[in-house]
C-alpha cells in the first residue's frame, strides 16, 4: 500500500511541521513529496531553497502555481505511479485549492489568517477521490502536530536520509547527531554535504523525542 504525503505552502514556519510529517511518513513506509505551492509568486526563490534544504532526503521537491496551472503534470505523474496518495498539511495552506486544479474538482478552499498564521478547515472529513487513474485522500488539515511517544531517541537518525552514509563513521557509538565531539553528521553539514537548518530542526525534534521518551509511562 503505497502514499505519497504532499505538503503544500510557503510560510518558513511549517517545515518543522514538514519534518515531523516526513519522519513520521519514513516510520510508516510512505513515499514522500513537498510541493510548494504559489511559486510563481517569488520567482521560485523559495522552491530553490527547499530542494536545497531537502537534497538527499529522499523526497522530490516540486513547485506548483494552481492559479496558473504550473507544474499540475509533474505532481499528476507521481500520483499516478501510487496506489493511493494523501495531501497532508496546514489548515488553510492550499491542499483543496491544489486538488481542484489537478482533478478539476469543486472543493471548497480556505485561507491561512495573517494575524493568526492558521487557516479555517473547510475539509472536515476524509473522503476518497478517484479521477482519471489516481487515487487521492483528501483530509482535514491542522495546526498542531504532536510529538510521536514511544520513539527511543537512538532511532530518530533512521528517519532521516541524507544521514545514512554517515551512521556508524561517528567517533563514539551510539550517536545521537547532536552535539557530540567528532560526530560524522556534523561534519558533513561543515563541508556543505547536508542542511544545516535541516540538521538543527532535527535536532529541536530529538530534544522532543528524548522527553517524550522519558515520560513515555507518565
Amino acid at each position: 500500500y503505497e502514499i505519497r504525503l504532499s505538503l503544500v505552502g510557503s510560510e518558513m514556519c511549517i517545515r518543522d511541521r514538514v519534518d515531523r510529517l516526513l519522519a513520521r511518513a519514513k516510520k510508516q513506509g510512505m513515499k514522500t513529496a513537498l510541493i510548494v505551492g504559489k511559486c510563481d509568486l517569488d520567482g521560485g526563490k523559495l522552491l530553490a531553497q527547499m530542494q536545497e534544504e531537502y537534497r538527499g532526503a529522499d523526497c522530490p521537491v516540486l513547485g506548483v502555481s494552481a492559479r496558473n496551472k504550473e507544474g499540475l503534470d509533474s505532481v499528476r505523474a507521481l500520483m499516478r505511479g501510487a496506489d493511493c496518495c494523501c495531501l497532508a498539511g496546514q489548515s488553510g495552506v492550499g491542499k483543496s485549492t491544489l486538488l481542484n486544479a489537478l482533478l478539476d474538482l469543486q472543493l471548497e478552499t480556505g485561507e491561512i489568517s495573517e494575524k493568526i498564521q492558521r487557516g479555517k478547515n473547510t475539509t472536515r472529513y476524509a473522503q476518497l477521490l478517484i479521477h482519471d487513474g489516481i487515487r487521492v485522500l483528501d483530509t482535514a488539515g491542522f495546526s498542531l502536530l504532536e510529538t510521536e511517544k514511544g520513539m527511543e531517541p537512538e532511532k530518530l537518525q533512521e528517519l532521516y536520509p541524507e544521514f545514512q552514509p554517515y551512521i556508524g563513521q561517528c567517533r563514539f557509538q551510539p550517536c545521537l547527531h547532536d552535539r557530540e565531539p567528532g560526530c560524522a553528521v556534523t561534519q558533513a553539514v561543515q563541508a556543505g554535504k547536508i542542511d544545516g537548518n535541516r540538521v538543527a530542526r532535527y535536532r529541536e525534534l530529538l530534544a522532543d523525542v528524548r522527553l517524550a521518551w522519558k515520560n513515555r509511562y507518565q
